[in-house]
């Protein structure tokens, strides 16, 4: 619409600025004529009627102007009033953002509490579990030791039992608790499964002596053998337990005895208590019965412990 007003009143500008300029060129004589004719006279009526109708124009492209003013106005305020209101909903989301970082950071903080409350739980039930699992391998092992062990000289019995208890729950619990008077009780119940130990009287005994009897009492070689075997004699030093000076003695002992009667020393034991004492560390040559269980135990479980430690 402003476009058709803008060239009319172009229009009527230009014909009114032609017919003025047509009048203004005529001379005297012309005008006389023109007035005569009523020429000048419709000139006249034409460049006012042109410059009526551009005010004319003029007026209708104030008031479209004004129209299109109070509509700019009106999109500016609604405009205005939508980015208010998005600012209100920004502020809003983000209160509630703030409000639910801080309630994630506090979900966050409990669930850490928790998992290392569960963990502590956890850590207990293990230990509980361990132990359990310790006193039942320990009477088990003790209740079965005499018909598993029968026909082995005591010493021997002795230490098979103590290694076979080290190697279970009972050696992982003392490793990991380091409780050295589970060793006292563990050495307790070694003494009462073993009918020679536990009947033996309290005076000394020599070391050499009990380990020489035990040889002897097997009569077979291949039973040697296979006791010095059970004591890793022959076994990939690689893949063999570290023996204490007691451990190392008993399965030379057996291993010496084990060979041919033209081979073998007159004493295996005394040999193997030098040989042990050499390579290994002191062992004393006396000892009671006690004292030699006692003994056995803490080498096993030492022995054990320190493969726990090294994992």
């Amino acid at each position: 619409m402003s476009d058709r007003v803008l060239l009319e009143l172009v229009n009527g500008i230009g014909v009114a600025s032609s017919v003025t300029a047509d009048r203004s060129g005529m001379g005297v004589m012309g005008r006389l004529i023109a007035n005569v004719t009523g020429q000048d006279h419709e000139a006249q009526i034409l460049t006012f009627r042109h410059l009526i109708n551009g005010q004319q124009a003029l007026v209708q492209l104030s008031v479209e102007a004004n129209l299109r003013s109070g509509v700019t106005d009106l999109a500016l305020a609604r405009v205005s009033t939508h980015l208010k209101s998005v600012k209100e909903v920004t502020l809003a989301v983000r209160d509630e953002h703030d409000e639910l970082a801080g309630m994630v950071g506090e979900l966050i903080q409990e669930c850490d509490a928790r998992d290392e409350y569960l963990s502590r739980v956890g850590q207990r039930l293990s230990i509980v579990e361990l132990r359990m699992a310790a006193d039942d391998f320990l009477e088990i092992a003790v209740t079965d030791a005499e018909r598993v062990l029968d026909g082995v000289p005591w010493p021997y019995q002795v230490i098979l039992l103590a290694r076979q208890l080290a190697s279970g729950p009972c050696g992982q619990w003392d490793a990991k608790q380091g409780d050295t008077g589970y060793r006292t009780r563990i050495a307790n119940a070694v003494a009462d499964a073993i009918d020679e130990v536990r009947q033996a009287p309290r005076h000394g005994v020599q070391l050499e002596g009990i380990i020489d009897t035990s040889w002897r009492v097997l009569s077979r070689t291949d039973e040697r053998r296979l006791l010095a075997e059970l004591l890793d004699v022959g076994l990939n030093p690689q893949l063999a337990l570290a023996h204490g000076p007691l451990t190392q003695m008993a399965a030379l002992t057996m291993e010496l005895a084990s060979l041919p009667d033209d081979s073998r020393p007159d004493r295996p034991a005394k040999v193997a208590l030098e040989l042990s004492r050499r390579r290994v560390g002191h062992l004393d040559g006396g000892a009671t019965t006690r004292r030699f269980v006692d003994l056995a135990v803490r080498e096993q479980f030492a022995t054990v412990a320190d493969l726990w430690r090294r994992r």
